[in-house]
């Protein structure tokens, strides 16, 4: 039976202790890239930027270049938010711009699809943001929520799920949409 303590006590008794180091050069070729930072899902309207499509942003400067100067009088809080966490140094963001009421898109459903590699052993996950044309009838939110659920591609036989080309089951999580201000170009 295994025991946790050691019966003869080390030096009491002559004894022979072997110590061997290995110094054999080992070259490891495979490196393995983490990404251990804070990950934030920001939502807002802003004076340029692309639309409707979930952008990964890596520091502050990035942020301004592509979606232009956080102006709380204008565009309200949201925006300021994505600047904030990346000013700590340790954050990425996933940024999505919505445009207002008066733009060309003013609300957007983001879905997640989903699919099971067999081969890989992975499971693959990617997001898609749909896009809701301003005159197209939303007047409530019970207008937006009904819109949000449409799905895109084929009903499974027997089932509520539907699949894309690719065989991603897609899977709605949330409608945006923009209550704000704004003359501006869909850039």
């Amino acid at each position: 039976m295994a025991q946790s303590i050691q019966i003869v006590p080390q030096y009491l008794h002559s004894h022979v202790e072997t110590y061997i180091n290995d110094y054999t050069a080992f070259e490891d070729t495979t490196q393995v890239v983490s990404d251990d930072s804070v990950k934030f899902l920001a939502v807002f309207t802003g004076p340029q930027g692309i639309d409707n499509t979930l952008i990964k942003v890596e520091d502050s400067e990035t942020f301004r270049n592509i979606f232009g100067d956080p102006n709380y009088a204008l565009y309200g809080q949201p925006m300021m938010m994505p600047v904030a966490e990346l000013a700590t140094g340790n954050a990425s963001c996933w940024c999505m711009r919505v445009m207002p009421d008066d733009a060309r898109f003013s609300s957007s459903a983001l879905s997640v699809y989903y699919k099971a590699d067999v081969e890989k052993k992975k499971f693959r996950i990617k997001f898609k943001a749909k896009s809701f044309i301003g005159g197209s009838a939303i007047t409530s939110k019970e207008d937006m929520a009904v819109k949000g659920q449409v799905l895109d591609g084929d009903a499974e036989p027997d089932s509520s799920l539907y699949t894309d080309g690719e065989g991603y089951t897609q899977l709605p999580m949330v409608t945006f949409r923009a209550m704000g201000r704004g003359e501006y170009g869909n850039n």
